[in-house]
């Protein structure tokens, strides 16, 4: 009888219990209680079901076995409250009178790792009339936490929020090398810690200038600091700089800071286009990149046309050379 999904009459087997007999009637409807189902027997209450001790701690002690004529009864629900956040299962929860956050926290499965619990907040509504907001600490242990034993009412609604996502203790190091990433924070920790030797870098660092980003209290404001990633590295102890708790280290590439030198070759070529410069290349290197000749190339004469300062502007110094020489190794 009550708040059941099909109430009624039903033929049960002698070993049937409360349970069994919830079961059979499809449960409570929404608006029917699942904590404070009761056993009538010859107009006596003789026994109250608490659903949730059996579905979340399949505790059946109070699941008692029916006789002829009983009665099934279910309540309109009681006091609700939602939890909701980091928490493993949000949900609204029915509570029985007397429940604490606590009670809540635990039906919902405890907090999550991630969720804040220096500032767990419950909004509620009071007298019918506005909606306002409790904060509560229960970081501590729980024996010594009041904020764990504060009572709930019914419409209250309990949020747990996310830590920060900003770390602590830890340093980062980003830009121009292999492992970018955080990494933990030590006391006394310096950029030799973090960047021992060459092999941390990527090929062709800018070494002359690399940057500590640093939060200065107490308004944490960021600050740069340069230090010479080159001496560094040479064993300079000035430029060994000691570190602290959130410095962003950045190590740029050396192309960053200018130009990469291109050299370009056109005509009777297989792949002409743009080639970057190296230290001592040579008209045959250049050739050799580009695919070598076709066949319709004349060998006999080539140029290499460059820009030079001049006494009052740049000016096009036009080389010539002989592909065939360059070719065979002619300086």
């Amino acid at each position: 009888m009550g708040q059941a999904q099909y109430p009624g009459s039903y033929q049960l087997s002698s070993l049937s219990t409360m349970v069994t007999a919830v079961f059979a009637a499809g449960g409570a409807l929404k608006n029917g209680t699942l904590r404070d189902i009761r056993l009538i027997r010859k107009g006596q209450v003789i026994e109250s079901l608490d659903l949730y001790e059996f579905f979340l701690a399949g505790d059946m002690r109070k699941d008692k076995r029916l006789k002829t004529g009983d009665i099934i009864f279910f309540p309109v629900i009681g006091p609700v409250v939602g939890v909701a956040g980091n928490v493993k299962r949000p949900a609204i929860y029915e509570v029985r009178k007397g429940e604490t956050l606590q009670d809540a926290i635990d039906l919902a499965g405890g907090v999550l790792a991630i969720g804040h619990l220096q500032n767990v907040v419950v909004e509620r509504i009071e007298k019918h009339q506005r909606r306002i907001v409790k904060s509560f600490n229960i970081a501590v242990e729980k024996q010594n936490a009041e904020d764990f034993t504060t009572t709930l009412k019914d419409g209250d609604l309990i949020k747990v929020f996310p830590v920060h996502d900003e770390a602590e203790k830890v340093v980062y190091l980003e830009g121009h090398v292999k492992y970018p990433r955080s990494y933990e924070f030590r006391p006394n920790m310096r950029l030799s810690d973090l960047i021992p030797t060459y092999d941390a870098l990527l090929p062709e660092p800018y070494l002359p200038k690399a940057e500590i980003i640093r939060l200065v209290p107490p308004d944490y404001h960021p600050e740069v600091i340069l230090f010479n990633l080159g001496k560094m590295l040479d064993g300079d102890v000035n430029e060994d700089l000691v570190l602290q708790d959130r410095d962003r280290v950045i190590i740029h590439d050396r192309w960053e800071k200018k130009d990469i030198p291109e050299v370009i070759i056109r005509g009777e070529i297989k792949n002409p286009g743009t080639y970057r410069l190296f230290e001592n290349m040579t008209v045959r290197d250049l050739i050799f990149q580009a695919g070598n000749f076709t066949e319709r190339a004349f060998m006999e004469h080539g140029s290499i046309s460059r820009i030079v300062p001049g006494n009052k502007r740049t000016e096009n110094l036009v080389i010539p050379f002989s592909p065939e020489k360059a070719i065979q190794g002619d300086s």
